[in-house]
């Protein structure tokens, strides 16, 4: 009985994930229909490297971000670190710090992207007025995770959401659930996240505070004070699960090794303003040395990555690098340093 469950259980797993590759070709283009964009970009060198196929593997301080049931497997305080330099000098930060304690772990979290200073233009002076403004978001959050049985996890977080443009501001709060489970079925683990679940973003700021005529056919009438009235956006709000497969390593039920771990994670991922797509990623550990490699289908720019770390300090530093190719984009460099103690 055991193993006819073990096979059933594949085989509707196998079948969900077909369905959803499937739905993806019919999916329409929502690209733009949300705000706070910069939720999309992914955090960390390990996750990034493999194209973003982590929920199911997740168990470092960038789990904060994947998926926050992952740092309930962070087995010592932890500090992480992570630069990212995007397109046209756009900044991409991330802080991240997980501490265990006996009925799970809690974390703390921070995403900062800046555009850099710009030059304002306006109708009248298309090459520039000589004021500069920029652009700013900030996404700070706080995570908690605990076992609920020895295969099962979930993780919460909880999160402020604001962002910035010149005098104008929007905020909202929202929070990630997601959760890992480790299977019968060759030890593979299953992961799902929910991320950015809340309320919508409204742009306030001096800048919309306008005087108009309210009767503009009377004569005489003084002009009163207004205010811009400004459009509600929805967070983009991301639902991925995946697998995570050990073909080498300690735990393998397929090849056991006690120096080498090779595993195999495949993503499926669902947005509310863009397509589905699916992500594939691999990662090979020797004795503290890792490389990484990942590839995102169904996107029009992104495509390999291409990554790895190594650990010094008998295992309390660890620095990585990853590399994403986003076509006629070029490519992303991302860099990060987790410290352990």
């Amino acid at each position: 009985m055991e193993f006819v469950f073990k096979v059933l259980f594949m085989r509707r797993l196998i079948i969900a994930i077909m369905f959803f590759i499937s739905v993806s070709s019919y999916g329409f283009d929502k690209t733009g229909s949300s705000a706070a964009q910069f939720l999309k970009i992914g955090v960390g060198t390990r996750a990034t490297a493999m194209a973003g196929s982590f929920v199911a593997l997740a168990n470092d301080v960038s789990s904060l971000y994947w998926n926050p049931a992952g740092i309930v497997d962070v087995q010592s305080t932890a500090l992480m670190g992570s630069h990212t330099m995007l397109f046209a000098g756009i900044s991409h930060e991330f802080v991240g710090f997980v501490m265990p304690f006996a009925q799970g772990s809690v974390g703390f979290g921070a995403i900062f992207l800046n555009s850099g200073e710009m030059e304002i233009t306006t109708p009248r002076e298309p090459d520039g007025t000589g004021i500069t403004f920029s652009y700013g978001c900030a996404s700070v959050g706080l995570s908690y995770a605990r076992r609920l049985t020895d295969r099962f996890c979930t993780g919460l977080t909880l999160k402020y959401i604001q962002e910035r443009a010149w005098n104008e501001t929007s905020s909202t709060f929202a929070f990630d659930i997601g959760s890992q489970l480790e299977t019968d079925i060759l030890g593979m683990r299953v992961g799902m996240c929910m991320s950015n679940f809340g309320g919508g973003m409204r742009l306030e700021g001096r800048d919309l505070l306008t005087t108009g005529d309210i009767a503009p056919d009377i004569s005489g009438n003084p002009d009163v004070s207004a205010v811009l009235e400004t459009s509600s956006w929805n967070l983009p709000l991301h639902f991925r699960v995946g697998t995570a497969l050990d073909i080498i390593g300690e735990k393998s039920q397929i090849v056991k090794s006690d120096i080498h771990r090779i595993t195999l994670l495949v993503d499926a991922n669902h947005s509310n303003d863009n397509r589905e797509w699916v992500s594939s990623g691999l990662e090979y550990e020797f004795m503290g040395f890792s490389l990484r490699s990942g590839y995102r289908f169904s996107s029009d720019e992104e495509g390999l990555s291409l990554g790895g770390s190594i650990c010094m300090g008998g295992g309390k530093f660890e620095v990585g690098y990853a590399l994403t190719d986003f076509g006629r984009l070029g490519g992303v460099h991302r860099f990060d340093l987790e410290m352990k103690w």
